[in-house]
């Protein structure tokens, strides 16, 4: 059996390294769960390639047919090729940002169900040097909420959600980002007083 590859969009070639001994070769395909499209370069030699468009499995069959006089019937034989997908990471839309609260913010986020790998939330940026908290240990969950503390100031925290693939082989990672904001708190109003000139 070929080893599994990684979905490409112009398709995955595969090769057909079979072979047929008295007899005539020919490839059929017996199953195809996913109907992705495919090709055989030549379909009547034992040994040759085909190019699969998608992601899923197709089952390829090997007939060897007799050519002689009485006929003496055939022998087959099964490949199955399989196109693993490539993780594909949706860190949702960024939150509504808050007002600074003194207990902390919470925000949740709103990663997308990816059943092509797991997932890890990190943080991208953090310029204001917040404190960035994952509640209840969630940053390996594509849903969690995190909490904001910091300075009155406010600031902007980047966070990044990396799906890694976890087929075999392994098809890479992907990212996206989201951004979190918690707006500065207004500074105390300051109030002066003017002496008064009497001689005015």
């Amino acid at each position: 059996t070929p080893v599994a590859q990684c979905y490409n969009a112009n398709g995955n070639t595969f090769n057909l390294s079979g072979s047929v001994t008295n007899g005539a070769a020919s490839w059929t395909v017996i199953s195809n769960p996913q109907n992705l499209n495919y090709t055989i370069a030549d379909d009547e030699d034992a040994s040759t390639t085909a190019t699969v468009t998608g992601v899923g499995s197709v089952t390829f069959r090997l007939t060897s047919t007799s050519q002689t006089t009485p006929n003496c019937g055939y022998a087959n034989d099964d490949v199955t090729v399989t196109i693993n997908p490539n993780p594909d990471a949706n860190a949702g839309t960024d939150p509504a940002d808050q007002c600074y609260n003194a207990n902390g913010n919470i925000f949740s986020l709103d990663g997308r169900l990816s059943v092509y790998g797991t997932a890890l939330w990190t943080i991208e940026s953090n310029p204001s040097d917040l404190t960035v908290q994952f509640l209840n240990n969630s940053s390996t969950s594509l849903t969690p909420s995190i909490k904001i503390s910091g300075a009155s100031t406010g600031g902007k925290v980047v966070l990044r959600l990396t799906i890694t693939s976890n087929t075999t082989p392994s098809c890479g990672t992907d990212y996206d980002l989201v951004e979190v904001e918690v707006l500065a708190q207004p500074a105390g109003p300051v109030a002066t007083m003017e002496p008064v000139n009497c001689n005015d």
